[in-house]
């Protein structure tokens, strides 16, 4: 008997349409190219979009002609891979096409000044676009509402100003999309290209592939930041299944596919840096009551606190130690009772209120915040109070309600005028379920035992779902073995050759995930 090992999270994608969003010709392989493959074997429609020809110090014709032929091999057809056309870098002296004002054209480092290369505003309207903000917001929001993805892997907040502008336009775009498409709920992904992938650990010449490595550099001094996106911590992490098919040679698809940028980049030197047993990202939950609610403060501006920007920067230039001070809600000094009120257009369902804090201007400040949640209970209105505490290093602050319940309105109460938030959350829902086996804290496919191991460390990755849902299934490949999956103990004895292990839920057993052991004739 001979199983493949596979997980229920590709079921997930089947026939849906996935959009992946980044910068430069090369960065979709180091932002999720270890799970392009599963993407296409789902009968998925996967579009990649460009912001940038990636045309300074390179020409654009050569990263074009190379992000097709990479992209081929996934089977990925060109009509997919759209190019915006905006400038890699701009002379400018506002520092940045960022900062400019919304209308002003600006001037890149290559010498243009609007969009060439068979972009995708020339195919759609058959002009070019000058080179001004608004026009890359426009872009990038047609792009989106063209296809409406259901599915979006976009990068985050890397080094690179080119890959911030990408990340917040982003954001900004669909903060108004969430906004204005009440029932739209894509699943939205957020990763790094440098932080994970070129500035990632080479580890992949060892005999079972490893999971991605926490990176060493965050370009911050601010011991609370672990990433260009201070919000994103390590152990928050979404870590998704790969292609299974790439654990398997050298020279699979991902290796093909970074190979054909060897003008651009020569790419493929970073291949054992990206090729991990997980791809990670960070999610970003499009299911937020907030976005299209009405929010009115005692004071400030409250437009800052729903349009799902959570980090903001008046300088994208900075590498290191960027600011990040705009997009932010502060209430005023005469302020000594901030609140905020948050109206729902018809009652919603929600578990939890979620708090972005400010970073900066007021960071060293504790506060005490106060819910008083207005909500419906068999038919009749009563108010629930909840009360946290906010340290003064704490980022990231959640109200939970213990249960769910039927919101009409909420008003938050803050005892520090010299707080202030970027976002704000109302959420009930999460990631969809799905579960991954690992050894030693990596997921694994088919995985190789030395001669003398007799045990492993095995745990379950859960999301979605509860570990007390779990059942686990050991299937033997042969008879005259014994193995036994106690806990997080899996034993074998010395006839042990080959079993596959199995997951799923008790409640729902279409989530699963299987995986393979094998006994190598060599101990290593």
């Amino acid at each position: 008997m001979r199983l493949k090992p596979s997980n229920s999270l590709k079921s997930y994608f089947e026939e849906k349409k996935t959009m992946i969003i980044v910068p430069h010709q090369d960065d979709e392989l180091f932002l999720c190219g270890t799970v392009l493959g599963m993407l296409k074997g789902c009968k998925q429609n996967v579009y990649v979009v460009f912001t940038t020809n990636g045309d300074y110090g390179c020409s654009f014709e050569i990263r074009k002609r190379e992000s097709i032929k990479a992209l081929s091999v996934f089977g990925i057809k060109s009509s997919n891979i759209i190019f915006l056309g905006y400038g890699d870098q701009y002379n400018t002296e506002y520092r940045h096409l960022y900062h400019a004002p919304e209308n002003e054209t600006v001037e890149s480092k290559a010498g243009y000044t609007q969009t060439y290369g068979g972009e995708f505003c020339l195919i759609k309207k058959g002009i070019h676009h000058e080179y001004t903000l608004n026009n890359y917001k426009l872009d990038l929001a047609m792009v989106i509402a063209s296809v409406h993805p259901d599915v979006l892997i976009c990068n985050d907040l890397d080094w690179h100003p080119e890959h911030r502008i990408t990340s917040l336009i982003f954001d900004k775009v669909m903060g108004e999309i969430l906004s204005d498409n009440i029932g739209y709920y894509p699943l939205v992904l957020k990763g790094f290209v440098y932080f994970i992938g070129w500035d990632g650990i080479d580890d992949y010449r060892k005999k079972n592939l490893e999971s991605t490595k926490r990176p060493g550099r965050c370009y911050s001094t601010d011991k609370r930041f672990e990433f260009g996106n201070p919000y994103f911590k390590w152990n928050q992490r979404i870590r998704f299944p790969i292609d299974y098919m790439l654990i398997k040679k050298k020279k699979n698809r991902l290796y093909k596919a970074i190979y054909k940028y060897r003008f651009s980049q020569n790419a493929k030197r970073f291949y054992g840096c990206m090729m991990n047993s997980d791809a990670v990202f960070w999610y970003r939950n499009t299911q937020n009551h907030a976005l299209g609610a009405s929010i009115l403060s005692s004071s400030g501006n409250p437009e800052f606190l729903n349009d799902f920007v959570i980090a903001d920067s008046g300088d994208i230039t900075k590498e290191k130690n960027m600011p990040y001070d705009k997009s932010i809600w502060m209430p005023a000094e005469w302020d000594t009772s901030p609140k905020i009120h948050i109206s729902f257009n018809k009652i919603i369902t929600a578990r939890k209120i979620v708090l972005y804090r400010d970073l900066y201007s007021y960071a060293h400040n504790q506060c005490i915040i106060k819910a008083v949640v207005s909500c419906r209970q068999e038919g009749e209105c009563h108010s629930r109070e909840f009360t946290q505490k906010i340290s003064e290093y704490e980022l990231l602050s959640t109200i939970s309600f213990g249960e769910e319940l039927q919101v009409e309105k909420i008003e938050i109460q803050i005892d520090n005028n010299k707080v202030g938030f970027s976002e704000i959350e109302v959420l009930n829902s999460g990631l969809p379920a799905f579960l991954k086996i690992k050894v030693n804290g990596d997921y694994i496919y088919d995985y190789y035992l030395g001669t003398k191991t007799n045990d492993l460390h095995v745990g379950i990755e859960v999301y979605g779902c509860k570990e007390s849902d779990i059942v686990r299934e050991v299937i033997q490949d042969s008879p005259k073995a014994s193995v036994l999956w106690q806990g997080d103990k899996l034993y074998f004895d010395k006839n042990f050759k080959r079993c596959y292990l199995k997951a799923s839920l008790k409640s729902r057993p279409e989530v699963f995930d299987i995986v393979c052991i094998n006994r190598n004739k060599t101990n290593y």
